[in-house]
């Protein structure tokens, strides 16, 4: 049995790698020499203001639909030195929730491919996805700044492999007229991670949590548990991104998308019916598999080393006010008193969904 699912895992990376244009186009894109979203993500002292026109209201108008249509407008944005650039674009509002319970839905920008390429910016990694406060008030820009640092958390546990993002100012305008106003970031495309890290990232077919080394798995594992978030599965590739990397053997997971986290507590948020919690504030192992007592102890070893990184990032998170910091930090220190209890831990972490 177990080699019939190596011989699935094998054809599915292969079938995969043949058919997926985001493969198979990698050495033909790296001739190019950025991409727009890179661009902006570099330029670490300067926070871009983009400006889109577009037809706001019919936009927003269609959050409810299922089948969401792109709008055509124009967006310029900033950059650190020199005009802004300026291009032509589709947007179309996107997300499962956020589009029915959001003023603002996150949105997805399709940028001229044309217009790019004059720019000397790589014109297949075409797209921009945008994550907007909830509701445009100071509190669901603090709400916003959580999801934000859980990206930056996790980018302290893997560096080299997690999503990024860039924070930006957004203006919104129609027939001339400035509508919205709101504070924003920018998250990696997969379009735009798979160039930049030269990777094939696996876009159909289930994966079992074996496809990854059990290290990391349960490493992602307790990430999820420390900051309560139940809203993802390696195996239907919920809100994971499961890629191969160049000289890397195995698969490696990168989460994303964490509104669903207890550390957010968004007021939309609700737990998995099928999880025996109220409230998503309340952590829930999602392991599919039991864990040994020496692998307990290296992954509360490793979490106890991460504490003081940890620690700094939310320290010294930009924009992010003093109560929120505080609310942030007691929250992953709930975490921290968690797994002292070793033994408790131990039995925990049971075969469950994940």
């Amino acid at each position: 049995m177990k080699t019939l699912s190596k011989f699935w895992f094998v054809f599915m990376l292969l079938f995969t790698i043949a058919f997926n244009p985001t493969a198979t186009s990698q050495d033909a894109e790296k001739d190019m020499n950025t991409t727009l979203f890179q661009m902006l993500y570099d330029q670490t002292d300067h926070l871009p203001t983009m400006k889109i026109h577009t037809k706001v209201k019919e936009l927003f108008k269609n959050k409810s639909i299922t089948e969401e249509y792109y709008i055509p407008g124009t967006m310029s944005i900033t950059v650190a030195d020199g005009d802004p650039l300026e291009f032509d674009i589709e947007a179309k509002i996107r997300g499962n929730t956020r589009k029915k319970v959001c003023d603002n839905a996150p949105i997805k920008l399709k940028l001229n491919k044309e217009q790019l390429k004059a720019l000397g910016i790589n014109a297949d990694v075409d797209k921009l996805k945008l994550v907007l406060q909830c509701e445009n008030n100071l509190r669901n820009f603090q709400q916003l700044l959580k999801e934000k640092v859980i990206y930056d958390l996790y980018s302290a546990i893997d560096p080299d492999n997690s999503m990024q993002l860039k924070m930006i100012k957004l203006e919104m305008y129609e027939n001339g007229e400035m509508k919205e106003m709101m504070n924003a970031y920018l998250v990696e495309e997969e379009e735009n991670y798979a160039f930049r890290k030269n990777a094939i990232v696996l876009e159909s077919g289930k994966i079992n949590y074996a496809a990854l080394p059990r290290d990391d798995y349960f490493r992602l594992a307790f990430f999820q548990y420390m900051i309560a978030n139940c809203d993802w599965s390696i195996a239907n590739k919920h809100n994971i991104e499961l890629v191969k990397l160049p000289n890397v053997k195995s698969l490696v997971s990168v989460p994303y998308d964490f509104d669903y986290a207890g550390l957010v507590n968004n007021g939309y948020a609700v737990p998995p019916e099928q999880f025996p919690i109220t409230s998503v504030t309340q952590r829930y192992f999602m392991i599919r598999t039991q864990m040994t007592k020496d692998e307990v102890d290296t992954v509360v070893d490793y979490y106890e080393g991460m504490k003081p990184q940890f620690m700094d990032i939310i320290a010294n998170q930009e924009y992010m006010d003093d109560k929120t910091k505080k609310n942030v930090t007691s929250f992953i220190e709930g975490f921290y008193k968690y797994i002292k209890n070793r033994g408790k831990v131990l039995k925990a972490v049971k075969p469950r969904n994940g």
